[in-house]
């Protein structure tokens, strides 16, 4: 279980690294989500085989609190850092005013549910896909002014 443990834990690393190395140099909300979903949905295609582990390994393992790593408590800190992007964006006027915590959600959801469609047969377009979520939730939460191009 150790074993385990540990490989979850160089995973969870991996990502982090990953993500925060696609969102840095970010200046604003918008480009700090649409960094986000971009970095998030790059790295489920980029690296199936980690998914793939995370995704069998997570749910069996608890951790200190007793909730498997992929529980949807220990993911808490994942979906608040997206509410952060998502409130920071409503407090500079990037975004509309709406549910960050709902939002966020959904976002979430739509990656993660990508996973399993990415490596499909047939396989979802990732290009297309990318491209779709991205508009959909820009064109949803940005004011007019900040919308931006959204590919």
């Amino acid at each position: 279980m150790a074993r385990h443990t540990q490989i979850v834990e160089v995973l969870y690393e991996d990502a982090a690294r990953f993500m925060g190395e696609r969102m840095q140099g970010t200046e604003t909300a918008v480009d700090r989500l649409r960094a986000y979903m971009d970095a998030n949905l790059e790295y489920l295609r980029n690296r199936p085989r980690q998914v793939a582990a995370l995704t069998e390994i997570g749910p069996h393992l608890p951790t200190r609190s007793g909730q498997a790593p992929t529980s949807l408590r220990e993911q808490e800190p994942v979906l608040d850092a997206l509410t952060s992007i998502l409130r920071e964006g409503q407090e500079s006027g990037e975004l509309e005013e709406f549910d960050a915590e709902t939002v966020a959600i959904m976002i979430r959801a739509s990656i993660e549910r990508a996973t399993q469609w990415l490596h499909a047969d047939p396989p979802l377009d990732f290009e297309t896909y990318r491209r779709g979520l991205l508009r959909a939730f820009l064109l949803t939460v940005t004011t007019p002014r900040h919308s931006g191009n959204s590919s």
